[in-house]
């Protein structure tokens, strides 16, 4: 069941230590929480044929491999190819299948999962969209508590966290994150991620979202990564080829657009709830990174 994912000379690979993430998270809750996280990954990343074309992105991949403290109850995937019919019915079937082997292999044998419901995203025109989705929500189960066993049973209810599946999403930088002795994911390297970030908040306005996560997650890594000149060319590349497949055409500039920074700070200290009370900056601190890393990519030469 394992997958075959293989690194190559081009690849780098990142171990990530899970366990040691897991120890960190501050309150029993978190802990569950990540603990289910490990093993949806693992799950996952045991499927071969979806291992070998998913790409690990988003809140996770930022904690596990760039050490961010945001506590998220989201796994994102993409994949590069177009969903097919099959794909709602058999992810549910081999995860279903999977998690209690997965929970021992991974020394979580007191906990329990369960595929509570799997939504096509758009759900009327999915096989037509461009960028189409699975929202899976996996409700999870500590077995010594019986509220939480009966609700899961039920499928109904009780702690869950979200698995969004992202179709049609190739990727050029990636990179191989060591998740366990036994299973390996492709995922976002540095540069496919910050260029991710930026189109998305650039979407904002005509997609009518709000992204806060994202000048968050943007100033962690300036804070925290060395950006090198081929780094910022990468993300510059990645950003344009990003944004003009969804119809954006990104200028030096647009980033100054005040209705993008409203989106973004829009409930900007509900974030506190995934960081801890007194942990997160300002939304000017955060907004003047992501400004100041997006206007310093090399436009001149784009």
């Amino acid at each position: 069941m394992h997958n075959a994912v293989q690194p190559s000379a081009n690849l780098p690979k990142v171990e990530v230590n899970i366990r040691d993430w897991i120890l960190a998270a501050p309150n029993p809750q978190a802990r569950q929480l990540r603990q289910a996280i490990d093993i949806t990954l693992n799950a996952f990343a045991s499927f071969d044929d979806y291992a070998k074309s998913c790409s690990l992105k988003g809140g996770v991949l930022m904690g596990l491999a760039y050490g961010s403290p945001r506590l998220t109850a989201d796994i994102d995937l993409s994949l590069a190819r177009r969903p097919n019919k099959e794909d709602p019915s058999e992810i549910k079937d081999l995860l279903d299948a999977s998690f209690d082997f997965i929970a021992l292999e991974r020394g979580h044998p007191d906990m329990a999962l369960k595929v509570g419901t799997i939504k096509r995203l758009p759900k009327k025109k999915f096989d037509e969209a461009d960028f189409p989705g699975l929202g899976v929500k996996v409700l999870y189960a500590h077995r010594s508590n019986d509220g939480q066993m009966k609700r899961l049973k039920a499928g109904i209810g009780g702690p869950a966290l979200s698995l969004d599946i992202s179709f049609n999403e190739p990727a050029e930088e990636l990179q191989l994150l060591s998740i366990s002795e036994e299973n390996s994911i492709l995922a976002y390297g540095l540069a496919e991620l910050v260029a991710e970030k930026l189109r998305a908040l650039l979407q904002q306005v005509p997609r009518r979202r709000e992204r806060r996560q994202d000048p968050y997650d943007i100033w962690h890594i300036v804070e925290s990564v060395p950006l090198k000149n081929e780094d910022r060319e990468l993300i510059l590349k990645r950003l344009i080829e990003k944004s003009e497949s969804r119809g954006i055409t990104p200028a030096p500039d647009s980033m100054r657009n005040p209705e993008i920074a409203r989106r973004a700070s829009a409930r900007w200290n509900s974030l506190e709830l995934e960081l801890g009370k007194g942990k997160l900056p300002e939304f000017a601190v955060c907004w003047e990174a992501t400004i100041g890393l997006y206007e310093s990519l090399p436009w001149a030469t784009a």
